[in-house]
């Protein structure tokens, strides 16, 4: 449904990996960091491009001219170079094979599926080389675990295909949604359904510095008030002892 919903507003996201899928507080799936996504919709350009005049980063971000989303041809080439992880890189990010299609997401998300089926992704190296190398020669995906459902295999074998133009899901996302894999899923309602199994949570133990103590323990005393500062002057006098002795 996210990638659906990208398709939708005319995203590519280009990073699609495990590390950028997140749970939101009803466990349902949310994608996260779209620094390196591509923009389609005209939309959201305007409101990326007023964002980023109004907070002035386009020149953190290395670019000068920032009059227009319409970036000059060496920002263009940057924004079509090498971007995302490398084992979950579809072929074309690799080669000069024109522009980049919503397909490049649905390689991603196969890899994905094949790596929770599996334990591993499937064309990992002993190095980044190697694995961009097994990634343009993959004419055929092993598969680790023989007891895999043939269907998951299919669609996966259906993802990772290298042209981009028979990929499934290239013409419209249906063609993944509809996938006999995906049989009995109620994409209408997935969204508002509730999850049927809940994570528990693990949380990593606070662990505070020197400085951060010091800090959490000025401000606990900055929040601590002297009843003596509290009082008011002339209650403050009244209980003073040299005003007793003087009284």
């Amino acid at each position: 449904m996210a990638l659906a919903y990208l398709r939708k507003m005319e995203i590519i996201h280009r990073d699609l990996k495990p590390g950028n899928i997140v749970l939101d507080s009803s466990h349902h799936i949310k994608l996260i960091d779209f620094a390196t996504c591509k923009v389609h919709n005209k939309d959201i350009q305007a409101k990326i491009a007023a964002f980023k005049n109004k907070n002035d980063l386009l020149r953190s971000m290395g670019f000068h001219d920032d009059t227009d989303i319409n970036m000059t041809s060496s920002e263009q080439s940057r924004m079509n170079s090498l971007v995302g992880t490398e084992e979950y890189l579809a072929p074309e990010t690799l080669s000069d094979m024109g522009e980049l299609s919503y397909s490049c997401d649905y390689w991603s998300l196969g890899i994905i599926i094949y790596q929770l089926l599996n334990g591993s992704t499937p064309f990992k190296g002993r190095s980044d080389l190697e694995t961009y190398h097994n990634i343009q020669k993959c004419h055929e995906i092993k598969f680790t675990n023989s007891k895999i459902d043939p269907l998951a295999k299919d669609l996966i074998q259906s993802l990772l295909v290298k042209e981009p133009t028979l990929r499934l899901g290239y013409e419209n996302i249906e063609e993944i949604m509809n996938h006999p894999y995906f049989e009995g899923v109620d994409w209408e309602t997935v969204c508002s359904s509730r999850v049927p199994y809940n994570p528990p949570q693990a949380r990593r133990p606070v662990r505070l510095t020197k400085n951060a103590m010091c800090s959490s323990f000025s401000n606990a005393n900055s929040n601590i008030k002297s009843p003596l500062i509290s009082m008011s002057p002339s209650a403050s006098q009244a209980s003073s002892p040299n005003n007793k002795q003087a009284n």
